[in-house]
Parts: structure tokens; sequence; C-alpha cells
């Protein structure tokens, strides 16, 4: 063991500091999974016809989906972002986001506000395991809406609250990167959940349900 450590005495360091960021990734991670499956075992899966509900849900128990944007030349940009409706027992439909304008997606949506946040339930840590993720009754949905920087002091107050409940990093990003507390405001949604197509319904139907607890639902 002597003559390995003195084989290896140059390279320990750098070992040492890569097992140290490896922990320090997974830990960072451990919250984000935890998170949603307090959130999923607060508010259980609703039944797939309450469509409105299932929105709901999908939006309340994932931490991150794919926003899509369209760039200057009409080009669809997409990629993958943090989101948070609100800490794991206080859904709120309302759907926020920490975004750097050195993001292109921020730099597409500031011109074009128009875009589409897609979640599905395959993000789950144990979503949709028995089927495929394309499969109809691994719910997914779409978000159409604008994209829209969170200015009222308030307003700042509570989506912060909300991102931070859930991704607790964010409270140490680096101010020079000067990010943003964005707000997705939707217009319509798109979900898929069973067989027989999508269901498209309004925003406000999407924002009027409400969410049944674990409790209600015993």
């Amino acid at each position: 063991m002597a003559k390995w450590f003195e084989r290896n005495k140059s390279v320990l360091p750098l070992l040492l500091i890569v097992g140290l960021a490896v922990a320090a990734l997974s830990a960072a991670a451990m919250p984000i999974k935890q998170s949603a499956v307090s959130a999923a075992t607060s508010f259980p899966r609703p039944p797939h016809k309450e469509v409105a509900k299932m929105a709901r849900w999908v939006a309340h128990v994932t931490d991150w989906g794919t926003l899509a944007t369209v760039d200057r030349e009409s080009s669809p940009v997409g990629g993958v972002v943090s989101h948070s409706d609100g800490d794991v027992d206080l859904p709120t439909g309302r759907i926020y986001f920490y975004l750097t304008p050195m993001d292109e997606l921020v730099q597409n949506a500031l011109v074009r506000p128009k875009v589409s946040y897609t979640l599905t339930e395959a993000q789950l840590p144990e979503g949709c395991k028995t089927v495929d993720p394309e499969d109809p009754t691994c719910a997914k949905v779409t978000f159409l809406g604008q994209l829209v920087q969170v200015v009222e002091p308030q307003e700042q107050a509570a989506a912060k609250a909300a991102l931070v409940a859930r991704h607790p990093v964010m409270a140490n990003w680096p101010a020079r990167h000067n990010f943003m507390l964005l707000e997705l405001q939707v217009a319509e949604v798109h979900l898929l959940d069973f067989y027989g197509g999508m269901a498209v319904m309004a925003g406000d139907e999407y924002y009027a349900a409400v969410l049944d607890t674990a409790a209600a639902s015993a």
C-alpha cells in the first residue's frame, strides 16, 4: 500500500478533488429528487379523466422540463430548465423560472415571448416504470403561453420563495449572471394521459383546478 501511495502521490490531490466534486453533485441532486417524491406523496396522482387536475399534478410533482422558444430566424430552439409552482405542500399552478439572460432561451423569449414548456410523469423517480415514456398512459403535458419577467416586488418574493423551496441551490447562484425571475402565463394546455388522443384546455381551466391531498384521497 505504501508503494502504491508513493507511485500515485502526484495524482492523489486530483483524485480527491474529483471525488469531492462528485459527492457535491450527488448531494445537490438529492434535494431535487426528494422534492419530487415529497410532492407526489402529498398529492396523489389524479384519475386520468380529470385532465385539469392531471396537468396541475404534473406541473407540481416535477422540477424541470423542456422550454421551447423561437429564435430570430424563426427556428425552434429548446432546452432543459428548472421550474417550481410552489413548495411541495403548496401547489399554486403558477410556473416560475430563474434564468439568466446569458441563456439563448431567455434571449429568444425576450424578443418572442410565446413559448411552450413540456413535462412528463416519466421524470419522476418512480414514474412510468412499467411503460415507455411515449405510452399514452404515461402522463405528458405541454403548456403554451407567454414567458414574462416577474417585476412586482411582492410577486418577486413569492416567485423566489417557490423556486428556492424546490431548488435550494438557486439561492447561491452568482449575481453577476443577472438571473431573472420569470413566469409562464399559461394560455393553453395540451395533455395526454390515456388512450384516445390529446386533451386541450384553456389556461383558466388549468389554473382553476385544485389538487386533492393524500389525506383527502384516503
